[in-house]
């Protein structure tokens, strides 16, 4: 699955390149400080027009999938057979170049 996922990356990464506009970056932290403001953002990145309903239903989202809503997952790559270290170099490519040092 790293191979695939890898790949997958790689070639998200050639089609970007062809057509930045087309994307719009979302740091994770950013998502869990303010989803409600990144949702808003995202609209207006894709030039769309906000509206109440818009924006209720992001609220909604955002209240409906709550991290305490739902089981919490726990499990590890090692549940897998890898290890973080091995993932973290299979996509050191694209860390490197989308998340922020620190």
């Amino acid at each position: 699955m790293i191979d695939l996922y890898r790949w997958a990356l790689e070639d998200l990464i050639a089609v970007r390149a062809e057509q930045p506009n087309r994307f719009v970056d979302f740091q994770y932290k950013d998502l869990l400080s303010d989803p409600l403001g990144q949702y808003l953002r995202g609209l207006k990145a894709m030039g769309l027009t906000i509206t109440a309903e818009d924006e209720q239903a992001g609220k909604d989202w955002i209240e409906e999938s709550r991290r305490d809503a739902h089981s919490r997952h726990t499990y590890t790559p090692e549940d897998f057979g890898v290890t973080r270290a091995q993932i973290s170099e299979a996509f050191k490519f694209y860390t490197d170049l989308y998340l922020p040092a620190g």
